[in-house]
């Protein structure tokens, strides 16, 4: 009779830890999505898809769930090119449930510029972000770079950097960090040096892939 429950609790616990992995490992198909990425962006058991879904002239960043869906529409300019809109990846900027979306929504000659989003209550938020029209930019040229990184993976602390050439020899640079509050980022620190060229962009959150190269969690090959 031991041996016969023995048994039973076996099957039980595999048949227990087959449904985990399974829920956990399924995500539902892009379906047109462009560049879609799979993650967990609710805080709850399961992944969901991300990507672009584009209607006309107009670009929304949608979060497909295991039997709904949730969309905005990311800003358009006609001047602007949103040719290569995409979602960047999925990132643990804090310690919430859930990973938050990196989406870079246009690109100028040299800089592209993108948006931060996160799920809250089965809805699609955007984190504001000062300057530049609420995104960030990242890259850029000879005479500029910008970069955007979390000062730690779920520490809530964002270096948003960038330097300019001043002259043949030297760049100005501005380091800015700032915390996640909410549905905006809030400054907490600000740095200003004159750096010569060779030394320009010394700090961490300079590191390549751009952007967030430490706590990109789940990072989308296709659009870097």
């Amino acid at each position: 009779m031991a041996g016969f429950v023995l048994v039973l609790m076996i099957a039980f616990l595999s048949l227990l830890n087959g449904c985990s992995t399974t829920h956990r490992a399924a995500c539902p198909p892009a379906n047109g999505l462009r560049g879609s990425v799979c993650g967990d962006v609710d805080g709850r058991p399961g992944q969901e898809r991300v990507g672009i879904d584009r209607r006309g002239s107009a670009i929304w960043l949608v979060v497909r769930f295991a039997h709904h869906s949730v969309a905005t529409r990311l800003a358009t300019e006609d001047s602007v090119d949103y040719s290569l809109a995409g979602v960047n990846g999925l990132a643990a900027l804090d310690r919430a449930p859930g990973l938050e979306i990196v989406v870079t929504v246009h690109h100028g000659a040299s800089t592209a510029f993108g948006d931060l989003f996160r799920v809250e209550n089965g809805a699609l938020a955007r984190i504001r972000i000062p300057g530049f029209g609420g995104e960030f930019a990242y890259e850029g040229s000879v005479t500029h770079f910008n970069v955007i990184d979390c000062a730690r993976p779920q520490s809530g602390l964002i270096w948003i950097s960038g330097y300019g050439l001043e002259d043949s020899s030297h760049y100005i640079q501005e380091r800015r960090l700032y915390r996640l509050a909410g549905d905006r980022l809030a400054q907490v620190r600000h740095e200003s040096s004159r750096v010569s060229v060779p030394t320009a962009g010394r700090f961490p959150e300079f590191a390549e892939p751009q952007p967030f190269p430490h706590c990109l969690v789940v990072r989308n090959s296709r659009i870097q």
